[in-house]
């Protein structure tokens, strides 16, 4: 039979208790501090989340078949996406004056094409017409997004990084990445890549993506008291197809724009269906710009110079206080940096830090059109409980830990508590038994 503790040996307990607490704290910090740096690292090097799949799109084929491959790739997300919308945006009667506002249309639409893409979409989802051109017109209801442009002065190109943040449920499962090809004999051997970007299955425009050797592009909401999308759709409409709608409008930038000066010009001045902020990097030393929009034009073309290295755009004016926290985290954050380091990995670390990746970023990218580079990944909120589950591990120990010494060794009932302590640890059953009793 064990002996119970004397009250010697519990006051060497007690001393032992302390000494081991102060050990179980100092290690607690140097794991915590070691854990979060290794975590971090890996977070932002592993690009947070996982790589989206790539679908590459043929100019050269009819447009009513361009999205097939996607759209059957991504069906049964795409309808809960849509089972969401109708259920949370369009009120039941307006679903069949959707179609019929479509087809009014007609011809006036900036390129016909287009309205063959949605056509396209569905035929192969069977869904109705004018509600796929509502899920184009959307991104206004409840968008977020920080992007920023920052130069290198390495080689003196520009680095543009993007988060795009949404509310709207299960809108990852829709994030594709899509290479745009085009041959001037159809022959597929012959095709050149146009340009590429990030959207979502059954979204035909891109709001983020770049044309190598030319520009980089992204757009961010600007939020404004006239930018619902009923407004943007009868905008749209009214307006008899001479406002454009992002989606379409950057797909002909992307398209006929040779260069960053040609693609502000046509972004300055061309009317729009929403308020926005269309966020451009060049490739040559100081081309870079945040063009803040209302419908009609410009109000204000903000652009990289010597004394503003990176430019960082949320959802608001740059010349106003922000809303929220999230720009001035980002430019805290690039202040570590300076134009001589900075690069894709230093971006990539700016971009995946809290605020600027949250519970909403739907998918984060980093592009330089000067390198021709793009590369886009998938986030949710499975990126910040990688995180969290660490820290919530080790705190768990640590905290049981001290709750078992405190307990039983540091109360007033210390001497029965490490009595009662010293019977039971003679098995793993016994100790397990009497965590269970003191918790």
């Amino acid at each position: 039979m064990t002996r119970p503790l004397s009250y010697s040996h519990c006051g060497s307990v007690l001393r032992a208790s302390r000494f081991v607490i102060g050990c179980c704290s100092f290690f607690f910090l140097l794991i915590t501090a070691v854990t979060s740096q290794a975590v971090e690292r890996a977070q932002w090097r592993n690009h947070s989340g996982k790589k989206l799949d790539t679908f590459d799109i043929s100019l050269d084929d009819p447009p009513v078949s361009r999205w097939k491959e996607v759209m059957e790739a991504r069906i049964d997300e795409f309808h809960t996406t849509m089972d969401w919308i109708v259920d949370h945006v369009v009120p039941p009667e307006m679903l069949p004056k959707l179609t019929t506002a479509l087809d009014l249309l007609g011809d006036i639409w900036p390129k016909p094409e287009y309205r063959q893409e949605i056509a396209g979409i569905a035929r192969v989802t069977g869904r109705e017409e004018g509600l796929v051109l509502l899920l184009n017109l959307v991104y206004e209801l409840s968008a977020g997004c920080t992007s920023i442009v920052a130069q290198d002065s390495v080689d003196g190109s520009v680095w543009h990084g993007r988060n795009l943040d949404f509310d709207i449920p299960h809108l990852q499962d829709l994030a594709v990445n899509v290479r745009f090809f085009l041959s001037k004999d159809r022959k597929e051997e012959n095709r050149v890549l146009v340009y590429e970007g990030t959207t979502y299955a059954g979204y035909i425009g891109l709001l983020t993506g770049v044309k190598p050797g030319a520009f980089s592009l992204s757009q961010d909401q600007r939020d404004t008291e006239h930018g619902s999308v009923w407004e943007n759709l009868l905008e749209f409409l009214l307006s008899k197809g001479k406002a454009r709608a992002y989606p379409f409008l950057f797909r002909d930038i992307f398209e006929t724009a040779y260069n960053y000066n040609e693609a502000i010009q046509v972004l300055r001045d061309t009317p729009t269906i929403a308020p926005a902020y269309a966020i451009l990097a060049g490739t040559q030393p100081g081309e870079g710009a945040v063009i803040s929009r209302d419908r009609e034009k410009a109000v204000d073309v903000w652009t990289l110079s010597e004394q503003e290295w990176f430019l960082v755009e949320t959802n608001d004016d740059h010349w106003k206080p922000p809303k929220d926290n999230r720009r001035e985290a980002a430019k805290t954050n690039m202040r570590r940096y300076h134009p001589s380091n900075m690069n894709a990995d230093a971006l990539w670390w700016v971009m995946n830090q809290h605020p600027t990746l949250n519970e909403l970023t739907t998918y984060t990218a980093v592009m330089n059109a000067q390198q021709g580079f793009y590369d886009a990944v998938l986030q949710n909120e499975e990126t910040q409980s990688r995180i969290g589950s660490v820290t919530v591990t080790i705190m768990f120990h640590y905290t049981f830990l001290g709750y078992l010494f405190s307990h039983c060794c540091c109360s007033q009932n210390a001497f029965d508590r490490c009595s009662f302590l010293s019977s039971s640890v003679s098995s793993v059953e016994g100790a397990a038994t009497a965590t269970t009793k003191f918790v």
